[in-house]
């Protein structure tokens, strides 16, 4: 949600901060707006939003993890 109130289509990652010793420090949080790519890519063709949205979901996932690897 916006701070007005009003929905909106986002990609949240969250990410924890650990210093060098391990402990974890906090977190940090990235927020991207995908209102107007979800527009564009917008289609009747249910079966093509579908796989695009899986496919979407599987990028972020190996993203994330690739980044739980490195700072692991």
């Amino acid at each position: 949600m916006r701070q007005d109130g009003s929905a909106f289509w986002a990609n949240v990652v969250f990410t924890a901060i650990r210093d060098q010793s391990g402990r974890l420090r906090g977190f940090a949080k990235l927020t991207r707006d995908l209102t107007e790519p979800m527009k564009i890519e917008a289609t009747p063709d249910e079966s093509q939003r579908c796989r695009r949205c899986r496919q979407s979901g599987q990028k972020r996932l190996l993203a994330t993890m690739s980044h739980e690897l490195r700072t692991r």
